[in-house]
């Protein structure tokens, strides 16, 4: 299992220093990031829990331009995250949908599901080739680093497929949405690098914090 780099070489000096996040990567998170945006702000997906953003940067985004969009997206972390359960994902079979999910056109729903496909492929290319960029850019843990190792390519529509896969960050914490926004729309580069810096600490709080949770569980079972 791949360990969390701690000190002054840790994880967010190796992000932005491209250490490990490779041009390939973050081209592919900025992607991901710009779709799960477009996603976010379709009409028809409003009341859709997976595509939930805070209130108070919504109107700007929606009426944003390209540019601001696409420097929005560009972060050295996904804006959603992939939730795989700690590796412990028994999910229902493809086709099967969340049920509060709202009803939406089938046009929309296809481009929502090939989302969530695009998604896991890019944790299970991740899980073999960059584990510590699966940790830091997806914020997965060590049991769904196992789980994508243990999974064959036929059986990634099946994690796909699973309720609730999909989740925006940070939704109750809005102020970091709106620092994200105002960075990006003032166009100052050193200005978003620490905005991003600041987003790959609460990644990391995140992940610490969901594999303290896991282990305690662990401990309590075997007691």
């Amino acid at each position: 299992m791949t360990r969390l780099p701690d000190g002054h070489g840790g994880p967010t000096g190796r992000v932005l220093g491209h250490g490990f996040l490779t041009p390939a990567i973050r081209r592919d998170v900025a992607d991901l990031n710009r779709r799960f945006l477009t996603l976010a702000l379709e009409p028809a997906l409003a009341r859709d829990t997976r595509f939930a953003l805070p209130d108070e940067v919504r109107p700007t985004l929606q009426t944003a331009g390209e540019s601001l969009l696409e420097r929005v997206a560009a972060c050295p972390f996904t804006l959603f995250q992939v939730s795989l359960a700690h590796g412990a994902l028994g999910g229902p079979g493809p086709g099967v949908e969340d049920t509060r999910r709202p009803l939406v056109d089938a046009a929309t729903s296809g481009r929502a599901q090939s989302f969530s496909h695009v998604a896991v492929f890019l944790a299970w290319r991740l899980a073999d080739s960059e584990p510590l960029a699966l940790r830091l850019v997806l914020g997965l843990s060590a049991g769904d680093e196992l789980l994508l190792n243990q999974t064959r390519s036929s059986d990634l529509p099946r994690l796909a497929c699973a309720p609730q896969l999909i989740r925006p960050r940070w939704v109750r914490h809005p102020r970091y949405w709106r620092l994200l926004v105002r960075a990006a729309a003032a166009g100052a580069d050193a200005t978003l690098q620490r905005v991003h810096c600041a987003g790959i600490c609460m990644v990391v709080a995140d992940l610490w914090g969901q594999e303290g949770r896991s282990m305690g569980r662990s401990g309590s079972a075997k007691r």
